[in-house]
């Protein structure tokens, strides 16, 4: 095996027989290019939407369903046990292996979406408002939906198929919100606008990727392969709900304790500073999930390639921070009109917050690759520590 010089992959056994003469950072490489070209297509197409969905929506109905998001997220780790990232990791996998996924990710998907719906009252008692409540119902719908096609986006993802990615979320997006989103607020529908987009999303995310695998979908029950497939989505699943909490506790506190109108300016603040930082962050992530997985038992050219990795992606994303919080006031009242004044004064803490965790994030996502789940872990649930220390003096 031969080491290649730009992040220090090497080469490795099992390639795509179409692609075998690809070192791994060539494969690399070419999943950065196609997913930050989705993501450059996408994010041009959010812009406009933005700017035509900021204008025909009030703050509050934004508010809402960034409130009725939290729950949402936090069922998503349930309903995708960490499924599609044990596909992506685990050193060999075999038909058998895919079958057993894609039963426990159905059924997983159909449950949660069941307590969901029959736990939405209680919700939104839990948080104070009641309005949720319908809005939550449908979103779960969401779950359901997805237990079809997590593995095979898995396996794609596996397979270093960016392109085919790049397609699916590119396609998605633009069926979703530009089209069924507007249409929809154009005619009036107000806040479920929002909500029928994002379960669009869903829908032709799941057709489109289960079009581009067609892998096996007759129900198995092993117990034997279930207990590692699902042991390692089990505490990928813990590390992610400790990364919901993280990423989330923010939302929580302004949602609570001061509003869903102010919880409305919040949240197109952090999609201004979100959609290319942000995008950025998870662009990385999704690319070199697979690639350092192939790493596996190379701990020098693992670490190599993670510091390469880390001075690339630091020096991007915290200029691209500054700048953006630079023009904020500009940005938002170009981009979302005049009532969204209160916006631009959180984009910059906003900004230097998503580059800061991403520098976090990355070392977990490393551990993750390479099947070292308990020190994920450890690097989760200090990164929660600071911010719920954080958001209370904050909130105090």
């Amino acid at each position: 095996m031969n080491e290649d010089p730009l992040l220090g992959l090497e080469e490795t056994d099992g390639l795509d027989p179409t692609e075998a003469v690809l070192s791994l950072t060539d494969r690399t490489v070419r999943g950065l290019f196609w997913t930050y070209g989705s993501v450059a297509l996408t994010v041009v197409l959010q812009v406009g939407y933005t700017v035509v969905i900021s204008r025909r929506l009030s703050p509050s109905a934004f508010g809402l369903v960034a409130f009725a998001g939290l729950p949402i997220a936090l069922s998503g780790y349930f309903a995708d046990m960490g499924i599609s990232a044990a596909v992506v990791q685990k050193p060999e996998l075999d038909n058998r292996d895919v079958r057993v996924a894609f039963t426990g990710s159905v059924v997983a998907g159909l449950l949660i979406s069941a307590i969901v719906i029959l736990a939405a009252p209680a919700i939104g008692v839990l948080f104070g408002n009641l309005k949720v409540v319908p809005i939550l119902r449908v979103l779960a719908l969401s779950f359901a939906i997805m237990g079809f096609g997590s593995v095979a986006l898995g396996l794609l993802q596996r397979e270093m198929k960016f392109r085919q990615i790049a397609i699916i979320e590119v396609t998605s997006y633009a069926l979703a919100y530009p089209l069924t989103g507007l249409l929809l607020a154009w005619r009036g529908a107000g806040v479920w606008s929002l909500v029928g987009a994002a379960l669009m999303q869903t829908v032709t995310m799941v057709c489109l990727s289960y079009a581009l695998t067609r892998h096996a979908v007759r129900p198995l029950i092993d117990g034997r392969r279930a207990k590692r497939i699902y042991g390692f989505g089990g505490l990928v699943s813990v590390n992610g709900l400790l990364e919901f909490f993280g990423a989330n506790a923010d939302t929580f506190a302004v949602g609570r304790f001061i509003g869903t109108y102010s919880l409305g300016q919040y949240s197109r603040a952090t999609m201004v500073i979100g959609l290319p930082l942000s995008n950025l962050a998870t662009g990385a992530s999704s690319v070199l999930l697979p690639g350092f997985a192939r790493l596996h038992g190379d701990d020098v050219r693992a670490g190599r390639a993670f510091l390469r990795a880390l001075a690339l992606f630091a020096a991007l994303m915290f200029p691209m921070a500054a700048v953006l919080g630079v023009l904020a006031k500009p940005l938002v009242h170009v981009l979302l009109g005049n009532q969204w004044g209160e916006a631009a004064s959180v984009v910059p803490i906003v900004g230097g917050a998503v580059a800061f965790g991403f520098v976090l994030h990355l070392p977990a996502v490393v551990c993750e690759a390479r099947g070292r789940l308990r020190q994920k872990l450890a690097i989760t649930s200090s990164y929660l520590i600071f911010v719920i220390a954080l958001v209370a003096l904050v909130v105090q």
